[in-house]
């Protein structure tokens, strides 16, 4: 199988890489000038298409590439510098041209990435695909976005899984995050602190597991809609 997979230079996008490029033809996409070839964290290398995800670029290299199959990984990330709304419409506007030069090169077996950020507290736990979305930041809302427009698309003849992912942890993650503090705490000897009452819960799934998710989605091309992938809760 010949996959297209967008925003493949990333954290997930290189791990998905490393497990999925033993068995498929992987063609990674991206803004990153000047690149030709993505090296993953096993320094095995990739070919890497620039694109500015207009359509017309978008069409260009689904006729050099010629995929089989699309992973769509690529989305801004919520940053505190970012303006709302400008820079998270881009996540739905690459999002519906992507799904728009799919559904004219008929290109049906796609899967969208999205994000369990979709849910809050007013939401009952556990939750479920069938719960209506309630996105607490502008990244979230961004991804609910792209949700309603897969689903607009899949009613055109798409077959778009989209993947609700919780938070993903893994090897070469950004530092910063909490496991990550804590691990590198642990090795130090030093203390792991905890603020407030540790009544906190987070979601986390293994990115090896998120990769067999997507891995599992593309087998079955027929499917579309929305799945959880996660894991149980675990206390801050």
């Amino acid at each position: 199988m010949k996959l297209l997979v967008t925003g493949g230079s990333g954290f997930l996008g290189k791990h998905l890489c490393d497990i999925l490029g033993k068995e498929y033809d992987l063609h990674i996409v991206g803004t990153k000038k000047d690149v030709n070839k993505v090296e993953t964290f096993k320094d095995i290398e990739f070919p890497y298409y620039v694109t500015d995800y207009s359509v017309e670029s978008l069409k260009d290299i689904f006729e050099k590439i010629k995929p089989d199959a699309v992973v769509h990984l690529a989305g801004l990330r919520l940053k505190p510098d970012k303006k709302f709304p400008n820079n998270y419409i881009t996540n739905l506007n690459v999002s519906a041209y992507l799904f728009q030069v799919c559904l004219n090169s008929n290109i049906n077996n796609i899967v969208n990435i999205s994000t369990i950020g979709l849910y809050s507290q007013i939401n009952e736990f556990p939750w479920k695909e069938i719960q209506n979305p309630s996105p607490q930041n502008p990244y979230a809302l961004s991804k609910h976005w792209v949700e309603q427009t897969a689903e607009y698309f899949n009613n055109k003849g798409l077959q778009i899984k989209t993947l609700r992912l919780a938070q993903v942890i893994g090897y070469g993650e950004r530092e910063g995050y909490l496991l990550q503090i804590y691990a590198e705490n642990a090795k130090k000897g030093l203390p792991l602190t905890v603020f407030g009452e540790c009544k906190g819960k987070r979601h986390y799934v293994y990115v090896n597991d998120v990769v067999a998710a997507i891995k599992a989605a593309l087998l079955k091309p027929e499917l579309k809609g929305i799945f959880m992938v996660l894991m149980n809760w675990h206390k801050q």
